[in-house]
């Protein structure tokens, strides 16, 4: 870039960052302005409670559904979602997530902070133990290995 081409970048009018910045650069306020928001940012501080250990309560409960016979996949299509959305729809519930295992499924539901940890409990067993929880038996194992022709 030769020394022409400098001199007229430099006097390009500014946009309005650069009439701003020129502003506060040669206005007399600016420090006063820095030094007020480190007195605020200071008293900010100084008032924020704050411990070395916070007591925060997070409701959560471990459940364990069983379905004996069923395998993990069918626990995990047939169980587990209709379970999950039953236990979504407690008032005040945060997130659900299950897995599924042979026989059964466990089933993690953590509640919103500060909800009272012994009514959750009660709102989840509320939950688990209503009649639509409860999913088609299983398939015995004389059903599954019975031959069709064997009527």
């Amino acid at each position: 870039m030769s020394g022409g081409d400098l001199l007229r970048t430099l006097r390009r009018p500014l946009g309005l960052s650069g009439r701003m910045a020129k502003y506060f650069i040669q206005s007399r306020l600016t420090p006063l302005l820095v030094i007020t928001a480190l007195l605020l940012g200071a008293f900010a501080v100084s008032i924020t409670p704050r411990e070395e250990e916070p007591q925060i309560k997070v409701p959560m409960v471990d459940i364990v559904l069983p379905w004996p016979g069923a395998t993990a996949r069918e626990v995990e299509n047939a169980f587990l979602p209709p379970a999950e959305r039953k236990l979504s729809d407690i008032a005040g519930m945060d997130i659900v997530y299950g897995t599924a295992y042979a026989d059964f499924a466990f089933v993690i539901a953590r509640f919103h902070v500060g909800e009272d940890p012994d009514g959750s409990v009660q709102k989840v067993a509320a939950a688990v133990t209503a009649p639509l929880m409860a999913p088609r038996p299983p398939k015995t194992v004389s059903e599954t290995r019975r031959c069709p022709s064997a009527r």
